[in-house]
């Protein structure tokens, strides 16, 4: 009876929310009864994770199901809900929208919750699709040309998506019937499988469902091909971002960990899957080097981290995808929030110390190969976690390369001379290695009885390998590069171009004559070096330069 209380409350608290915010409330109160919601959600998910079985519990008649993952799913949206309406309350006050603002985070976070805890896949579609209007809903928070524009081409790719998953639902309820997503659903894989399209024999309706689903997956996480709404998504109001960014674009974990049954027996689902998510963890970490904006940068970060989260699904690494879903949501929620201090940052960060007496080029490059290479070796032979040979070279190549990232800034600064700094990287390197893994083993023990089985379909090391291998050529012969070769600059000169996208000219147009403002900044503050258009205002016909709003400076 508890469990069942704890599991209605967890998103009956921000759903009754939203019902009561529908009613004129003044702001502040407004706010109070967001939080309240989202902190009691909090606690009943937090409960939940104690009290519910390991292995979870079906409730309502098979229309939810408590399980640790998706209470871990649930947990982090409350979270992020919480500290996010909190800020908002500051944030957005006198604006004019705090009521709309508290009454759709709250409705977006009873969604969340649903979606994560769904035992069929009719809630499943219902809680999606009211998490997508949510967002749009967010997204026009300020009634702007930027956000006008934000709105239109996000509404486009989650149609796209949320059409996918219906498709995908109409298909199931034709042919077996309501879907459970926990309730023995190896025989409803094997019933899907059984059957074909009709007239259509070489093409099982599983391949189809599944492939749908990654459809939709593709769409709510931003992936290649329909990647670019996320970016326009920049000029929402920093709440909106955080919400967006830390909790509704995880939606291909959430949705791939509900269906992995039928997800991972598709060999066509599971291979499209991996080349969206290494196309875009590729393209968008690129991007992401060549932005000089604190949110865009993070936007384009955020793009590949979904990219990666995507790829470990694919190689049957569930455990480790929910592990950095919710780490990515934390860390985008914190990294959001504290944007505006990004610059004071980076301007002290700019009168550190600089080391007084540096390794050699030839010192630092072998520290940076050599002690993450024995460091993550020496902790993978002491933990032992016995994971499948792509997880393993997957988990094996993010430690290292978070460690030789750490080890290579370190001994910029090498604060203790050069043999002391390079002890302290080696014992560090052992630490952060030891840290990641023994983290992530523990993780995987605790939500393991309830993670769905692996699937005969999910990709091998091999092409895992293909990969990596050639990310990393290609990353080191830039690397090695000097800074003036043209290779280089044709690169960065590329990279650079895809993250600039031209939006419509009213997008930039301005009420005063001779000022064209782009997302409220004056245009001398972005690059003109693209060809300007004429359009006719009220004011008389004028010159403008339709940019994005997202390249402001």
């Amino acid at each position: 009876m508890t469990t069942e209380f704890l599991a209605t409350l967890a998103p009956g608290a921000p759903l009754l929310a939203a019902m009561v915010l529908l009613n004129r409330r003044p702001p502040p109160v407004a706010t109070r009864i967001a939080l309240g919601a989202a902190v009691t959600a909090a606690v009943a998910a937090l409960l939940l994770l104690f009290l519910a079985p390991a292995g979870g519990t079906s409730l309502w008649n098979g229309l939810l199901f408590v399980a640790r993952p998706g209470l871990m799913i649930a947990l982090l949206a409350a979270t992020i809900a919480t500290l996010v309406v909190a800020y908002a309350g500051r944030a957005l006050a006198g604006d004019g929208g705090e009521r709309r603002f508290a009454r759709l985070a709250s409705l977006l976070t009873a969604g969340t919750i649903t979606l994560a805890l769904a035992g069929n896949i009719i809630v499943l579609a219902i809680a999606w699709i009211v998490v997508g209007q949510a967002l749009i809903g967010l997204l026009a928070h300020r009634d702007t040309a930027a956000s006008r524009h934000a709105v239109r081409q996000t509404r486009r790719a989650l149609v796209a998506g949320d059409g996918a998953l219906l498709l995908a639902s109409a298909v199931v309820l034709g042919s077996i019937g309501p879907l459970s997503l926990h309730a023995d659903p190896a025989a409803s894989v094997a019933e899907l499988a059984a059957m074909s399209v009709p007239g259509i024999d070489a093409i099982r309706l599983l391949d189809v469902v599944a492939v749908l689903v990654v459809v939709a997956a593709i769409s709510r996480s931003a992936l290649v091909p329909l990647h670019r709404w996320l970016p326009t998504t920049l000029a929402a109001p920093t709440p909106v971002s955080a919400l967006l960014h830390a909790g509704v674009v995880n939606g291909a974990g959430v949705l791939l960990l509900a269906t992995a049954p039928v997800f991972a027996a598709a060999p066509a689902a599971t291979a499209l899957a991996f080349a969206a998510g290494t196309a875009t963890a590729l393209l968008a970490m690129a991007v992401m080097l060549v932005r000089t904006d604190v949110k865009g940068g993070l936007a384009w970060s955020t793009a590949g981290q979904m990219g990666f989260m995507v790829v470990q699904l694919a190689i049957g690494a569930y455990g480790a995808a929910l592990f950095h879903l919710v780490g990515h949501g934390l860390y985008k929620a914190a990294a959001f929030l504290g944007a505006g201090g990004a610059i004071g940052a980076h301007a002290q960060a700019r009168h550190q110390p600089r080391a007084t007496v540096a390794p050699s080029e030839v010192t630092r490059w072998l520290a940076v190969v050599l002690l993450p290479t024995a460091g993550v070796a020496l902790v993978w032979w002491g933990l032992a976690p016995g994971f499948s040979p792509a997880k393993t070279l997957l988990v094996v190549a993010v430690a290292w390369l978070l460690a030789a990232h750490l080890v290579a800034g370190w001994l910029r600064l090498a604060p203790f001379g050069v043999v002391g700094s390079l002890a302290a990287a080696a014992v560090g390197v052992a630490g952060v290695a030891g840290g990641y893994l023994g983290a992530l083993i523990g993780f995987e023990r605790f939500v393991g009885p309830a993670l769905p089985p692996v699937g005969d379909a999910v990709i091998g090391v091999v092409p895992l390998a293909i990969v990596l291998g050639a990310a990393g050529a290609g990353s080191l012969v830039l690397a090695l590069l000097p800074e003036g070769a043209p290779l280089r600059i044709r690169v960065h000169a590329m990279l650079t171009g895809l993250s600039i996208r031209p939006v419509p000219v009213a997008a930039v147009a301005s009420s005063g004559p001779g000022t064209a403002r782009i997302g409220g900044a004056p245009a001398g503050a972005v690059d003109r070096t693209r060809q300007p258009t004429t359009e006719r205002v009220p004011s008389g016909s004028r010159t403008s330069y339709a940019l994005p709003s997202e390249v402001v400076r």
